[in-house]
């Protein structure tokens, strides 16, 4: 794997049994003084990927993974299309899952949770923050949901999501790319 523009991949989560999407980040941003530069996720697809442990120079290089070309979603140009400024952006993001589907606006909505580690440092790196971002099947083709966050697992068991799920408090959120963005992130 070749960082574009990090200093380093901080979480890995899988999309399936081949693809994932890889955090690359630097460490700038609230936290150390700075604003926030590179906090971005690519999708990578292992599917043929090679042992490259005993090779080295050209040939390890060569059977290097391929990712997108363009990130899957660019955190800080997302929170500062929302209004979060990018010295409040924090330094550290390094978690990353899927989380329960959602309803908003009678549209069903994926959930994918970002969080930062804050080093037990509040007055320096700020509190821990979690983003929500919403996505649908056809922004990340391949997607494959832990059963119990499906739609169908509410249609079989029971006519509608209980009202904890449809007015949790993700129904703002944002919508990755490609999909143009239409929400407030939500913060907790």
């Amino acid at each position: 794997y070749n960082l574009t523009n990090g200093s380093g991949v901080s979480e890995i989560v899988a999309i399936n049994d081949h693809e994932f999407l890889v955090v690359e980040r630097d460490g700038k941003g609230l936290g150390d003084g700075s604003s926030a530069k590179v906090k971005q996720i690519f999708k990578i697809d292992i599917a043929g990927a090679a042992d490259i442990t005993n090779l080295t120079g050209a040939a390890a290089a060569a059977g290097v993974i391929a990712k997108s070309a363009r990130p899957f979603l660019d955190l800080v140009a997302a929170l500062v299309a929302n209004g979060v400024p990018k010295d409040q952006i924090p330094a550290k993001i390094e978690g990353i899952s899927f989380g329960q589907d959602v309803w908003n606006e009678g549209l069903l909505y994926h959930t994918l949770y970002i969080t930062n580690d804050n080093d037990f440092l509040p007055g320096i790196a700020g509190p821990n923050q979690f983003f929500v971002f919403g996505f649908q099947d056809g922004d990340l083709p391949g997607f494959t949901p832990h059963a119990s966050a499906t739609a169908d697992h509410w249609r079989r068991f029971s006519r509608r999501p209980p009202d904890a799920v449809q007015n949790h408090p993700a129904r703002r959120m944002l919508r990755p790319r490609p999909v143009r963005l239409r929400r407030a992130c939500f913060r907790c």
